[in-house]
This record gives C-alpha cells, sequence and structure tokens, in this order.
C-alpha cells in the first residue's frame, strides 16, 4: 500500500452533488462513501464494472452489498483516509458484473467541508497492472477537475450574490427616491428663494457657495436617477426607428463643450427597437465620452448593417481603455470616477441588451474608447437588405 503525499483536495470545498457531474465524464469506475462508510455516490462506469444499479448501492454499506470478507480491506483503508486526512493508492479486489473477483489499483482521496473536516472518502478505481505514477497521475487529474468545478461554482455563487446585492439596491433605491427627493427639492426652493432675496452687492463668496449647493442638488438627483434607471428597466416598446435621429436627438440632449469636435457617418438605417431606451443608453455613451475628454476630442458615430443587424461604433479620442479592464466597465457599482456610482455604462448595456442587441467596449483605432453597439434591423429593412 502506497501514501501519496498530502493534497489540498479538501480546501476545495467540492461537493458530492457537483463531484458527481464530474464523475460522469471520468470514464473510470468511482463512487463515495460517507463517514459511516454507506455509498453515497456511484458513476456508471462502476456500476457497470460491478454489475450493480445505483440503487443497490446508494445508502448501503460495502458488507451488505458484497459481504464482509471482500469489504473488510477495502474499509478499513477508507477509514485511514477519513481519520488521517491523507489520499491512499491501495491494490485491492472487486467482484466484477462477470461475478470474478478482479485485481485493481484504487486511489482514495479525502473530501472535507467548510470546516476542513473530511467528511467523504472518494475512490477511483484504476486499470489492472496500472502504475503507481498512473494512479498519481489520475489523482492530479481529479484534483484539476475539482479545482476547476470549485472555481465555476465560485463564479456562479459571485454572479448570484451580485444579483442580490443589486436587487436589494433596486428595492432600496426605489423606496428612498421619493422621501430623498422631496428634501432635494425644499433645498433648491430654499436656494432659489435666497438667490432671490441676496443683495445685488453680495459677496463673490457667498455666489459662489449658493452655485456649489445648487450643482451638489443637481448630482444627488442624477445619482438617484440613475439607481432608479438601473434598477426598473421595463420591457422595450420596439418599432421602426432611426437610427440617425436617435443618434442626433441623444447628442441634443448631452451637449458637448466647444472644444470636441462631432462626426457623424451613418447611412439611413431603420432598427426594431425601443427609441427611449437606445436614446438613454447612447446619452450614458455620450456622457462617459465628454468626460474622458475634459479640455478637446473628437466624437464619431459611424453605422453599417451586418446581417440581421445594424452595428453602430461609438468612438471618443480620450485616454482610452485598458484591454484588461473592459469588461470591468460594464461592472455594476465599479468606476474610477471620484463622483460616480458606476451604473452608466452598465445601465447602457442593459437597455440595449433589453432590445435583443449588445454592447460591448472593443480596440481603437485612435487610441481612445470605441464601443461597439448592436441593434437588430427593423423587419421590412431586413428583407430588403437579403433580397
Amino acid at each position: 500500500m502506497h501514501s501519496a503525499d498530502p493534497t489540498n483536495v479538501h480546501e476545495t470545498q467540492l461537493t458530492v452533488a457537483s463531484l458527481g457531474l464530474i464523475a460522469e465524464h471520468l470514464g473510470q469506475p468511482l463512487y463515495a462513501k460517507n463517514a459511516k462508510l454507506e455509498f453515497v455516490l456511484s458513476n456508471t462506469a462502476f456500476c457497470n464494472w460491478v454489475g450493480r444499479s445505483r440503487e443497490d448501492l446508494l445508502g448501503r454499506t460495502e458488507s451488505s452489498v458484497f459481504g464482509s470478507e471482500v469489504a473488510s480491506h477495502h474499509e478499513r483503508t477508507e477509514r485511514e483516509v477519513l481519520t488521517q486526512a491523507l489520499p491512499v493508492t491501495a491494490e485491492e479486489q472487486f467482484p466484477g458484473a462477470d461475478g470474478v473477483l478482479h485485481h485493481r489499483p484504487i486511489t482514495k482521496l479525502p473530501l472535507a467541508d467548510s470546516n476542513g473536516v473530511v467528511t467523504h472518502v472518494v475512490c477511483v478505481v484504476g486499470q489492472a497492472g496500472e502504475s503507481a505514477a498512473s494512479a498519481a497521475q489520475l489523482e492530479e487529474e481529479l484534483e484539476r477537475y475539482a479545482q476547476e468545478r470549485t472555481r465555476a461554482l465560485r463564479d456562479i455563487q459571485d454572479k448570484l450574490l451580485r444579483k442580490e446585492r443589486l436587487m436589494v439596491l433596486g428595492q432600496l433605491a426605489a423606496g428612498l427616491a421619493h422621501q430623498i427627493r422631496n428634501p432635494l427639492g425644499a433645498i433648491a426652493n430654499a436656494l432659489a428663494l435666497a438667490r432671490r432675496q441676496m443683495p445685488s452687492n453680495a459677496s463673490s463668496l457667498v455666489q459662489e457657495a449658493l452655485q456649489i449647493a445648487s450643482d451638489e442638488i443637481w448630482e444627488a438627483n442624477r445619482i438617484i436617477g440613475d439607481l432608479l434607471d438601473y434598477a426598473r428597466i421595463r420591457p422595450p416598446a420596439a418599432s421602426e426607428t432611426s437610427l440617425g435621429l436617435m443618434v442626433q436627438n441623444a447628442i441634443d440632449s448631452e451637449p458637448m463643450t466647444p472644444q470636441i469636435e462631432i462626426q457623424l457617418d451613418i447611412p439611413d438605417t431603420l432598427v426594431w427597437v425601443d427609441g427611449r431606451q437606445v436614446q438613454d443608453a447612447l446619452r450614458n455613451l455620450i456622457r462617459n465620452a465628454r468626460e474622458a475628454m475634459p479640455e478637446e476630442g473628437r466624437l464619431t458615430f459611424r453605422a453599417r448593417t451586418t446581417g440581421q443587424f445594424a452595428e453602430l461604433l461609438i468612438e471618443d479620442t480620450g485616454e482610452g481603455v485598458p484591454e484588461e479592464h473592459r469588461n470591468l466597465l460594464f461592472e455594476p457599482l465599479v468606476t474610477s470616477k471620484p463622483l460616480g456610482i458606476g451604473l452608466g455604462l452598465p445601465t447602457a448595456r442593459a437597455l440595449i441588451v433589453n432590445q435583443g442587441g449588445s454592447l460591448e467596449c472593443i480596440e481603437s483605432q485612435r487610441d481612445g474608447a470605441c464601443f461597439l453597439m448592436r441593434l437588430p434591423l427593423y423587419r421590412n429593412q431586413e428583407v430588403e437588405n437579403a433580397d
């Protein structure tokens, strides 16, 4: 019997349920037992090898299935794995489906709970004549599968937690928006009254203080609006809409400084979208470009049709976005702006996805930021393009 070096299998937090998904893909007989040495898992390869169904095995000890003479040695090494939390590779025998006892190397691995307590033993049956090196290789392969599965499960858990946090955020925003906006409105009215009552010879410091207060009211109101926009994206009311008109309306509602040049290259293109939602998404992108070019720059809109979609490129000449940061742009509540809350671009993407389209940040040809928006073409135009 050979005892392998300690592994970090117990650190992967692999569950028996997720192990079952891995077991079916290994192609080798695999089973698992709990601390009472009852079968809790057996893959198809193991069932076929011993000629037993899962119903015959699960919830039973090996002694009750195959007899104590066969099970005694197996259970001794399995208790060793449970108590010492170390993997073991042993040459053992099992009655096959043909009724003959077969000698095979069996690698047995500890499986622990979140507290590091070993609760199960996982057993992988090797091929006859398999070397210790092959068994160790199998052990490494199972460990790799376990780690990959664990990472996938953690990713899913992270996404669910993020989704839950955003749902709570949406509920909180909707509940507080009215209560917060009421005092903001009262403050704004008080400022307006103060301005009217302020003497004409008031110092510039007083005027500047009133302006700062007014600007901060506007900023607080905008943040509330961003929260509500992200939390309450309604189903789209799609209709035949001009892509060029939507872009122009969005530009008109988010005016640029005179130092920023606007270039448009948008052929007459009709899309099937909720025009108001797409304009809201475009406004977020335009606002983002404007903030990236505080002094001067150029913002370009170029459109084309490909297949069933219209593609719109929105490109600025700002500082750009490093490749490793592009995916983070659309993560809610992630921002590099001191006064931002990181919902502008996530909201823009959510609005475009709501149309059956997509929005991504791609490599720019001008060292700035470049966004590619895809929108479904108007159905009649799609037929015309196909002709």
